[in-house]
Order: C-alpha cells, then sequence, then structure tokens
C-alpha cells in the first residue's frame, strides 16, 4: 500500500531552546579543553609539582625569611648542613692580592654604599687579571643559600662558585672602576639550590650575545668573590636581603638550537578567542541552518494550502485526461473480453 502522507521524521529543529543550549554546551566544552590542553603544553604549568618536592628535601629546601628586620648581638648564627652546604672558610685566608684590609668599610643590611666602592672595584680588579681557572681552583664550592645570606663576616672577600637560571640583567654606569671600565652589570640569579630567593651578581662583562632586561631565563654558572648581604626593595615594596656576589664574566649555558623557552599563557588573549570563536559559530548557525517552520510547514500540503497532495493531484490529472472515441471503443471492447473470460471460467 502507498503512503502519500508527509514523512514521519524530520532534521532536528536547530532554532529550538534545546537544541541551542546544546550547542552552546558543546563549544563551551570545546573551548575548556582547548584551554586545558594549552595549560598542560606549557612546561611552566607544572613547577608547582617541583616545589612541593623541594620542600620535603630537609632543612637546607627550608623557606629563609629574606626580609630587612634588626638582628641582635648575641642571636645564634644558623648553618645550613646538606650536599650543597660549602664549609666555612677559614679566617685571613683570601685569595691572592685581595685587600683584607678594604673590606673593614663593608656593612650589611643596606644598600650598596660609597665608603664601600673602593673595596668592590679592589675584588672586581682581582678578579679581571686572575686567571678563571685559578679562581675556580680556589672557590669553596656552591655554598647554600641560607649560608650566604645567614654568614656574611665568614664569606666576605671568598671565592665561590653559583649554579642557577637568570631572570634579569641590568646595566649599570659604573665610571669611577680602575682600568678604564665604563660599565657594569648587575644580574638576578636564581640559584638551582633555591628557587624562591634571589642572589645579586654584579660582573665586568657578559659573554657575548648574552640577553639584557627583564624575563629572562638563561642557565649560567659563574666564580666570584662574596661582598656582602645587600638590602633591595623587592617588588611588594619591601625591603629585601638578598647576597651580592663581584665576578669578572659569567659562564653562560645556552638553549640548544630551536630550543625557545614556552611562551606563558596570555589567559586574556585566550579569553578573547574563545569568545569570538563562540560569537562566530552564533551567527554561522544563524544564518547556515534552514529557517525555523511555522505551523502551516508542519501540515500535508494539500491541507496547508488547498493544493493536492502529490499521489492525489496524479489520480486528478488522469480523471482529467480527453480520450479519443477510438480508444473509449478499444477500452470497452477489452473490458468486454474480461467479462467474457470470467464468464467462462468454470
Amino acid at each position: 500500500m502507498l503512503d502519500f502522507g508527509q514523512n514521519r521524521w524530520s532534521a532536528p529543529n536547530y532554532q529550538g531552546r534545546s537544541q541551542q543550549r546544546r550547542l552552546l554546551l558543546l563549544m563551551v566544552t570545546a573551548g575548556m579543553v582547548l584551554a586545558a590542553v594549552l595549560y598542560a603544553a606549557d612546561p611552566k604549568s607544572w613547577d608547582w609539582v617541583s616545589q612541593l618536592s623541594r620542600k620535603r628535601a630537609g632543612d637546607r629546601q627550608a623557606a629563609v625569611d629574606t626580609r630587612l628586620q634588626p638582628r641582635r648581638a648575641d642571636e645564634p648564627i644558623v648553618v645550613a648542613r646538606g650536599p650543597q652546604a660549602a664549609a666555612v672558610p677559614k679566617a685571613g685566608k683570601f685569595f691572592t692580592d685581595v685587600d683584607a684590609k678594604s673590606l673593614a668599610a663593608v656593612r650589611d643590611d643596606t644598600p650598596l654604599r660609597r665608603q664601600e666602592l673602593p673595596a668592590m672595584f679592589q675584588l672586581l680588579s682581582v678578579a679581571r687579571r686572575a686567571d678563571p681557572r685559578a679562581l675556580a681552583q680556589a672557590s669553596l664550592g656552591t655554598p647554600a643559600f641560607v649560608q650566604l645570606l645567614r654568614q656574611p663576616e665568614s664569606f666576605r672577600g671568598q671565592l665561590v662558585t653559583l649554579r642557577g637560571r637568570v631572570h634579569g640583567v641590568i646595566k649599570l654606569p659604573a665610571g669611577d672602576i680602575p682600568g678604564g671600565v665604563r660599565e657594569l652589570f648587575q644580574l638576578w640569579l636564581q640559584p638551582e639550590n633555591d628557587g624562591s630567593n634571589p642572589i645579586v651578581i654584579q660582573c665586568l662583562d657578559l659573554p657575548k650575545a648574552f640577553p639584557r632586561g627583564e624575563h629572562l631565563d638563561e642557565q649560567i654558572e659563574a666564580t666570584g668573590f662574596y661582598f656582602k648581604r645587600l638590602a633591595y626593595v623587592a617588588s611588594d615594596h619591601s625591603m629585601r636581603l638578598a647576597p651580592l656576589i663581584l665576578a669578572e664574566s659569567v659562564d653562560w649555558i645556552p638553549k640548544p638550537p630551536g630550543a625557545a623557552a614556552p611562551q606563558p599563557i596570555d589567559w586574556k588573549q585566550l579569553a578573547w578567542g574563545v569568545t569570538l570563536a563562540l560569537v562566530a559559530a552564533a551567527v554561522l548557525l544563524a544564518f547556515a541552518l534552514p529557517r525555523r517552520r511555522g505551523p502551516a510547514d508542519t501540515l500535508p500540503r494539500h491541507a496547508a494550502s488547498g493544493k493536492p497532495a502529490a499521489g492525489l493531484a496524479q489520480l486528478d490529472e488522469l480523471r482529467s485526461l480527453e480520450v479519443s472515441p477510438e480508444s473509449r471503443e478499444a477500452l470497452e471492447r477489452i473490458a468486454e473480453l474480461e467479462q467474457d473470460d470470467k464468464r467462462g471460467e468454470p
């Protein structure tokens, strides 16, 4: 039996509220997945994992309070213990040509003072004239950050070796340095044995093509003279303390070609991108999808407009055909023969 009625299956109505809610939820979910993928692809996003492991490493990794605070004369000095701790230097034993008398003018827990410049320039001159291999051999090793911070009197004028990542380079004027040196570089180092507190390195020269400015991430190693516990103004406007090291230069360990440092995620740009994608998708759906059908479109064609449906229209066309007399007689003859055949059947 032929059914000339309307097909009961119909495409989803994307203009309906339920379908629009589903599409919006799908696009928001896709945006969240994209944001999660970008976050997970950035190695810096997982630094907190290494920080958790560092906090469990023992007292040498314990947080050190670097705020400038008055210290009593009878306050005990805490010496760090651990594999990174260096031996306390012997009193009165300095590298060749170091003027121990000039170090008497150095005062800790202050910014760099004018009275301390002769002692600083004298140590820089020694570092510049000396053989780098001799300086490395005379180094006490790699002290823990807490040692350099809490034992400035013991390490002053001694050679130490530092390793870590430089996050900022500032060029300072230094016209009074003997030997015609007209510039001085200040490096802010994140030591590898303490990721939360900086060490300040002032050097006369930098390797060729070493980047300048802020927001750096360059691996270095340096051997220099411990000078003092320097007071500086932190980003939160509080006074902090950091060890100050004087060196002729640093050894740069550049990244291999093609290993550019990953850029942090710009969440504002990501939010704008996701928003624009959602708006573009909504506009595309509004213009590309078929318009919503009205009540008249849901009825059969012959009921909605008064016109016959597809099957009825064909029957009406057959009825309206004009038949010639010859064709009519032939049809009547065929009908009579069919009737005779039926009568003759047993």
